[in-house]
Formats: structure tokens, C-alpha cells, sequence
């Protein structure tokens, strides 16, 4: 078991130690780790953002085309944008539950 000195108040504390237990500033190690898991939250949530405004987008198309008197008739390129919006969605949901600590 080594010792780390602290960079905010120059105390000596466990290598083991998640943060200085003088000054509370956390180590080198458990900074990394917080930058790498904020880094995996945001393409998660931008892959969750896409995929909802997608599905959205797709769903209003769907159902404007069903509701519509004259043509009644639904593309396949909306039935596709709402069904990879929902799986892109899921993907970002199951990402972040995932890589999540």
C-alpha cells in the first residue's frame, strides 16, 4: 500500500483511496473513470434523442397517412424510419443501462 499526495492540499493519503479524506478531491484514477463513463452517457443519450425524434417522426407519418381520407395508403419508407427510430432508441436505452456504473 503506497501513499498518493493530495494536489489541493498537499496531505498524504492511501493509493487505495477513492478521494483525499482531508480535502475530499477525488483521485486521479476515479476522475478518469467519471470522464470515461460521462463520455459513454452522452452518445447513449444522443443515440436516445435521435432514435426517439426518428420513431416520432415515423409514427406522426404512419398515422397521418392512415387518417388520411383520400389516399389511405401508408409508405414503406415511414413503417422503415419508425422501426429503426424505435431500434436506434432501444439501442441508446439498453447502452446506457448497460455501460452504466
Amino acid at each position: 500500500m503506497g501513499l498518493m499526495i493530495c494536489q489541493d492540499c498537499r496531505k498524504a493519503y492511501s493509493d487505495r483511496a477513492a478521494a483525499c479524506p482531508n480535502c475530499g478531491r477525488p483521485s486521479e484514477e476515479m476522475e478518469e473513470k467519471a470522464q470515461a463513463i460521462e463520455l459513454t452517457s452522452k452518445r447513449y443519450k444522443l443515440a436516445k434523442l435521435i432514435g426517439g425524434l426518428a420513431f416520432v417522426f415515423g409514427l406522426m407519418a404512419v398515422m397521418g397517412t392512415a387518417c388520411d381520407p383520400i389516399t389511405r395508403e401508408s409508405t414503406p419508407t415511414t413503417a422503415i424510419i419508425t422501426i429503426i427510430g424505435g431500434l436506434v432508441y432501444l439501442w441508446g436505452s439498453l447502452g446506457k443501462w448497460w455501460h452504466h456504473e
